[in-house]
């Protein structure tokens, strides 16, 4: 197998420039890294982006895009275009583009380091009970199975080439512009669920800091990656205050059914990441 010598300036890739793959251009530009990026359809313009590349998904493409960037590391940031139902979208975004990337890697065109973000929402809703890495996932739909399956594909590479993988399992992000329920505040309706059950949340900038510290090893893990676990309603209160917004009302409140609390003190011990948002008072100081 022919394998390319990357190039010895410290260059990463983002597949997926959102929420969190912009706010990383930022951190790692910042850094002193060259900074390329892949979406499938927006043009970026940005000084902070030294090459910029559209991909649908297309093998030849992305053997073009690993050649072009030689890239020593890879963040992979991908998220499906919508959060309806539909598996269809994460099958394509979260599976189809891997086996368009690994084609490529295949060929020889594979960077020292991937790291991809995945989600908590593998682990089933247990009653409230607190999962580690230690528990096995559980697809309860068709997303959660397509997402399982990602990450396994990808923590294999680590033994099908000479590279490091690493698999972020985040919590639902929140950040600036980026508040969970505020849009069903504003309608003042009932909101669908249960007030009981769990959230688990990671401020992006604590998500940007994880993804830096592993940029810093070479160990090939998959990691919890949360912050903050708190009642729904004690958020959506919290939330309503801040905008002056009626206190929400729940469409039932079961007492099944009330979701998982995430364990991170792993990437905490071996990474030593430590989130600067991990109270609700944290987050309303933003």
């Amino acid at each position: 197998m022919l394998i390319l010598k990357l190039s010895t300036t410290s260059k990463v890739l983002i597949l997926g420039a959102g929420y969190l793959g912009r706010r990383l251009v930022s951190k790692f530009h910042k850094l002193g890294f060259l900074v390329d990026t892949v979406t499938r359809e927006t043009q970026l313009d940005s000084s902070e982006i030294h090459q910029h590349f559209t991909c649908h998904g297309d093998p030849e493409q992305y053997k073009k895009i690993l050649l072009k960037s030689q890239a020593e590391s890879i963040v992979i940031c991908w998220a499906p275009g919508s959060r309806s139902g539909d598996s269809s979208q994460y099958l394509d975004t979260y599976w189809n583009s891997l086996l368009a990337l690994e084609d490529g890697f295949a060929s020889g065109l594979f960077p020292k380091h991937i790291i991809y973000t995945s989600s908590t929402s593998v682990y089933a809703d247990q009653n409230g009970a607190l999962k580690s890495e230690q528990d096995l996932p559980n697809a309860t739909d068709e997303r959660a199975k397509i997402l399982i399956q990602a990450e396994n594909k990808v923590l294999a590479w680590a033994k099908s080439f000479p590279l490091t993988s690493q698999v972020l399992r985040c919590s639902g992000i929140i950040g600036p512009e980026r508040w969970p329920g505020l849009r069903s505040l504003k309608t003042g309706l009932p909101i669908a669920g249960n007030g009981r059950a769990w959230l688990n949340l990671i401020h992006i900038e604590d998500l940007c800091m994880a993804i830096l510290k592993c940029i810093e090893t070479s160990q090939s893990k998959l990691w919890n990656l949360s912050a903050i676990s708190l009642p729904r309603n004690e958020l959506y209160c919290a939330i309503a205050q801040r905008y002056n917004l009626p206190m929400p009302t729940w469409e039932f409140e079961s007492e099944n059914n009330i979701g998982r609390q995430i364990d991170s003190s792993l990437i905490k011990a071996e990474l030593n990441w430590k989130p600067e948002y991990q109270t609700l008072k944290d987050l309303l100081r933003v």
